[in-house]
């Protein structure tokens, strides 16, 4: 085997040593993998190249496994904690996920009221729920693309003057259950607006009880189908 030299720390040349004394000094850390060495014969190279010499070390042409994409995570637009982004109601405050304007849905960070932008992920703010809704006027969400909110005195009227034949039904965009009023006030000959008007009349109360914030997170655009009551 032969006698081997190596370059110390501060570049000078050691040696000679043997196969035995070479482990040791790689044992001591005297002897690194980017250790200069050189044989008897003149061959140079780094002690890193000699098989066996120290543990296995992954190939540097081995490509590491792609990294699994993070799960996609949302947060409660009420109370900031982290949601599903299925999730129709938040399962630490109970309100809707989405529709209020306290924490960013993407990153979760405090908001103030005037935001547009979130100043730290740099998603856009949601303005459902703003004061500013003027009988339905539209509002840019989060994508882009324009929702249209609610007046929330419009529709307590409606329902408390208009509820027998589902007014404020129509219009939340609850049309499935405002034909069924309609219909159902045609065929008992207007018997039917006796139950349907009373009915209004609560709801139309209700909603006008309720605080603009509680309204808008009750009834977001997100939500609205022919049924929702």
């Amino acid at each position: 085997m032969p006698n081997w030299f190596y370059t110390d720390a501060d570049g000078q040349k050691q040696g000679p040593i043997n196969d035995q004394q070479l482990k040791t000094l790689v044992s001591q850390n005297t002897i690194t993998p980017e250790t200069q060495l050189e044989t008897e014969a003149g061959h140079k190279g780094k002690a890193g190249q000699i098989p066996g010499l120290f543990a296995a070390a992954p190939s540097p042409f081995v490509q590491p496994a792609p990294a699994a994409p993070p799960a996609s995570q949302l947060f409660c637009t009420n109370c900031g904690n982290s949601i599903s982004e299925h999730a129709v109601a938040c399962m630490s405050c109970g309100a809707a996920p989405v529709g209020h304007r306290k924490f960013c849905r993407h990153c979760g960070v405090a908001l103030n009221p005037e935001q547009i932008i979130c100043i730290k992920c740099g998603a856009g703010i949601s303005t459902v729920g703003a004061s500013r809704s003027f009988g339905g006027g539209g509002t840019a969400g989060t994508s882009g693309k324009t929702s249209w909110t609610k007046n929330k005195l419009a529709a307590g009227l409606l329902g408390i003057l208009l509820g027998g034949c589902g007014a404020q039904k129509y219009y939340m965009g609850s049309w499935g259950w405002g034909l069924i009023f309609t219909v159902a006030l045609f065929f008992t000959m207007g018997f039917s607006g006796i139950v349907t008007g009373i009915i209004g009349l609560i709801e139309g109360i209700m909603i006008l009880m309720m605080s603009e914030e509680d309204f808008a997170a009750k009834y977001p655009p997100e939500t609205e189908s022919p049924f929702r009551w």
